[in-house]
C-alpha cells in the first residue's frame, strides 16, 4: 500500500475547503466560487461557514432574501450593480455598489449597500478593510454581527487567526442578552484554535458550543456532530488516539449525515496511520470507497489504496450513542468504556508482555486493546480484540483469528 498518512494529510485539507472553506484562497476565482455556492438552498451541515442557512438568510448580503432598503436617488445604481452581479461581473458590480453607497450616505440604506460591496469584494486585504471600516463607522448597523461574522471569514480564510479571533470575540460580548451567533462563533473559535495547534483551547470552546446549543435551543444531532467531528481532530493532534478513536466509532454508527460519516472513517485511517495500524487503515478508506464513492474523500481514499483486495480488510464496526444527538457526550476520561462483546486472547501478570501482544496485533491491523485489572491483590493484564455490538460479530472475529493462529473466546461486557 502506498503511503496512506501522507495522503490523508493532503485529503483533510480538501475537506476543509469542501465543507467548511477553511483554507488559504489565493485567487479571486476562489473566492467568487465561495460567493456562488452560498447561494445554495441547501439547509443542511454548513449552509455557510458553520452558519444554518436561517442564519445566513437573515444576515448576509448574498443571500436571495437580502433587502437593501429603498432609497430613491440612488436606484439607478443599484439596478446596475444588481444586473453585473446576476452576470457574475462581480469587479463592476462592487464598483457601482460603492458609488450607490457613497451617494446615500447619511441614509438608512447606505450600510446595506456598502456591506453588499464589500461582501462581494474579490481582493481579500480589500474586503478585509471595507468590513472594518463598515463596523467602525456604523456600529449601531443592524446586522453588525453579520458583518463582524463575514469580516472574521475572510481574515480566517487569509490565515489572519489574529484579526479573526478577536472579531469573534466581539460577537460573543454582543450577545451577553441574546444569542443567536454565540455558539456557532464558539466552533469557529475552536477550529481557529485547532490551526494554531493549540489544542486545549480548541476543545473548550467545543464544549461551548454544545453548551449553548442544548441550552439555548435545544441543539440538533448535526450542531453537536460538527463540534464532535472538530473535537477528535484535536484530540488526534494531542495524541489521544483511544478517545478519538472512541469518539470517531460512534460518529460513524449515530450521525445521520453521509458526510459526517465519511468524515469519521477519513479521520480514523488517518487516527490509524498515525498509530501504526496499516490495515485499519485501509479499512476505513475501503469503506469510504465502498459506501460513499461520491463523498469529498473518496478519490483520494482510492488513489491510496492502489489494488488492495476486499479480503484483506477489516471491517470497521459502528456504534450507535444517542448521547451524540442531544450534546450529552463526555470525552474527557482517561479510558474509554469497554460494552458489547470481544475476543480474549490472552491474560498476562506483566502490563510490558500485554503492550508487546497489543502493539504485534495492531501491526496486523487487528483492534486490540489491553485492560487492568485485580485479583487477590495481583494485577492482571486482559488482551481483547473488539469491542463489538453483536456477539455475531465477535463470533466472526474469533473464526477469523482462529485462521491466523489465535485462539480466543468471546466475552460480553455491559
Amino acid at each position: 500500500m502506498r503511503c496512506i498518512q501522507r495522503g490523508i494529510g493532503y485529503l483533510v485539507t480538501i475537506f476543509l475547503i469542501f465543507v467548511v472553506g477553511a483554507t488559504v484562497l489565493n485567487s479571486e476565482d476562489d473566492v467568487r466560487t465561495m460567493r456562488d455556492e452560498s447561494r445554495s438552498d441547501d439547509t443542511s451541515r454548513t449552509s455557510y461557514f458553520l452558519l444554518p442557512y436561517a442564519l445566513y438568510s437573515s444576515f448576509f448580503p448574498m443571500s436571495e432574501e437580502y433587502q437593501i432598503p429603498e432609497e430613491k436617488k440612488v436606484e439607478g445604481l443599484i439596478r446596475r450593480a444588481e444586473g453585473y452581479e446576476r452576470e457574475k461581473n462581480y469587479e463592476q458590480a462592487v464598483k457601482y455598489y460603492f458609488l450607490a453607497a457613497k451617494r446615500a450616505t447619511g441614509s438608512a440604506a447606505s450600510p446595506y449597500i456598502r456591506y453588499k460591496g464589500c461582501a462581494l469584494e474579490a481582493n481579500g486585504p480589500s474586503a478585509i478593510l471595507c468590513l472594518t471600516q463598515l463596523i467602525q463607522e456604523h456600529p449601531d448597523f443592524p446586522l453588525i454581527n453579520g458583518v463582524r461574522y463575514e469580516l472574521a471569514r475572510r481574515a480566517f480564510m487569509m490565515g489572519d487567526f489574529d484579526t479573526a479571533l478577536p472579531v469573534l470575540a466581539e460577537i460573543v460580548e454582543s450577545e451577553a442578552d441574546e444569542i443567536t451567533f454565540t455558539p456557532y462563533v464558539y466552533t469557529f473559535m475552536g477550529i481557529i484554535h485547532h490551526r494554531k495547534g493549540e489544542e486545549e483551547e480548541a476543545l473548550r470552546n467545543f464544549e461551548r458550543s454544545i453548551g449553548l446549543h442544548r441550552s439555548v435551543d435545544g441543539g440538533s444531532g448535526e450542531r453537536f456532530m460538527q463540534n464532535y467531528i472538530e473535537t477528535a481532530k484535536s484530540l488526534i493532534d494531542m495524541e489521544e488516539y483511544a478517545q478519538a478513536e472512541y469518539l470517531l466509532v460512534r460518529i460513524y454508527g449515530t450521525a445521520a449525515s453521509a458526510d459526517f460519516q465519511s468524515e469519521s472513517l477519513f479521520l480514523l485511517a488517518r487516527l490509524y496511520g498515525l498509530n501504526g495500524s496499516g490495515a485499519l487503515s485501509a479499512s476505513a478508506l475501503y469503506t469510504i470507497v465502498q459506501d460513499y464513492p461520491f463523498s469529498p474523500f473518496a478519490p483520494a481514499a482510492r488513489n491510496e489504496l492502489g489494488d488492495i483486495e476486499k479480503a484483506d480488510v477489516l471491517r470497521i464496526s459502528p456504534v450507535n450513542d444517542p448521547s451524540l444527538l442531544n450534546g450529552s457526550y463526555v470525552y474527557a476520561s482517561e479510558t474509554p468504556v469497554l460494552e458489547g462483546f470481544g475476543v480474549q486472547i490472552g491474560s498476562f501478570s506483566s502490563g510490558k508482555n500485554a503492550d508487546g501482544l497489543v502493539q504485534k496485533l495492531k501491526n496486523e491491523g487487528l483492534p486490540a486493546l489491553s485492560v487492568q485489572s485485580s485479583h487477590e491483590d495481583k494485577n492482571i493484564f486482559r488482551v481483547y480484540i473488539g469491542f463489538f455490538p453483536s456477539r455475531s460479530e465477535a463470533d466472526d472475529m474469533k473464526k477469523k483469528l482462529k485462521s491466523i493462529g489465535y485462539d480466543g473466546f468471546v466475552v460480553h461486557v455491559d
